[in-house]
């Protein structure tokens, strides 16, 4: 099976849903997606703002679903998460693909 390169709305498309499952309040692609520089066999590694108090295994039911339809591997990171060694480079680099205080009703 042939890897595939997705577009940010493809990815957009994909995770968001799963994600709002889990009342994400924002989400965000980080690495080789958000920099444009994706290959067949590149991770999905995306940044997402969680409630304090998550259901653990709808999550990685959520995290292993995500990995199947996508094909790849995914690194979901919240933002609390992030190491402070990191986390300039990391937000730099984000594209938000979904922010629960954006949307329209």
């Amino acid at each position: 099976m042939m890897k595939k390169v997705y577009t940010i709305e493809e990815i957009r498309n994909i995770i968001v849903p799963r994600l709002k499952q889990l009342d994400a309040t924002r989400i965000a692609l980080f690495g080789s997606y958000a920099r444009g520089e994706a290959k067949a066999d590149s991770d999905v590694d995306i940044l997402v703002s969680l409630p304090d108090i998550i259901d653990i295994p709808k999550y990685l039911e959520t995290k292993d679903a995500l990995r199947q339809v996508l094909g790849k591997d995914v690194d979901i990171l919240d933002y609390r998460d992030i190491s402070r060694f990191i986390k300039d480079e990391v937000l730099a680099d984000s594209i938000i693909i979904y922010d629960k205080s954006q949307e329209r009703y």
